[in-house]
């Protein structure tokens, strides 16, 4: 025999700051996302409550992927999505440089890319030598000898420089042992 009866609120009538001072009640956070904003810029308070749902879930990855689906989930009813995906966007941009395997990960692609810049400087260099070399010996070098020689890897370029020390002609210097 009981008999109860509810109020319906509109929660976009409710002030979003009595909710918001909730910080460590993941739901009263979600919540507010519904509410009246006062006059504050959505992407301030979205950023707020991300933030402090973060916070909240600490490394526990599953449960903030969950709270940040309720938050969409509930965005949608202010038409706030486009605010909530620019939050994750940078949310996830700011977590992954954070990550040492991030600095990692740049770090051995300096490394490499110092490497390789290396490895093809020598390269060119020796490749100018041998140039060098060629034209000290034969005279001036055609165009097909000079692109032959850019386009040639490291191992040809040695090849081609002991050849060049016993050579007769430029052709000598291209023939292979």
């Amino acid at each position: 025999g009981l008999d109860y009866r509810y109020t319906i609120i509109d929660m976009h009538t409710v002030d979003c700051c009595d909710l918001l001072a909730q910080e460590d009640n993941p739901n009263a956070l979600i919540l507010a996302v519904l509410c009246d904003f006062k006059g504050r810029p959505a992407h301030e308070v979205i950023h707020f409550i991300v933030e402090r749902l973060r916070t909240i879930a600490g490394e526990n990855t599953t449960q903030f992927r969950e709270h940040m689906l309720k938050l969409e989930i509930l965005s949608l009813n202010r038409d706030l999505q486009k605010v909530i995906k620019e939050e994750e966007d940078m949310l996830s941009e700011v977590r992954y440089s954070q990550l040492p395997s991030f600095h990692l990960g740049v770090e051995h692609g300096m490394k490499q890319g110092m490497q390789q810049g290396m490895q093809q400087g020598m390269q060119q260099g020796e490749a100018i030598m041998l140039e060098r070399q060629m034209m000290r010996r034969f005279g001036a070098l055609e165009g097909g000898t000079q692109t032959r020689l850019k386009n040639a890897t490291r191992e040809q370029i040695e090849l081609w420089a002991e050849n060049v020390l016993d050579a007769h002609s430029i052709q000598d210097v291209f023939r292979n042992h």
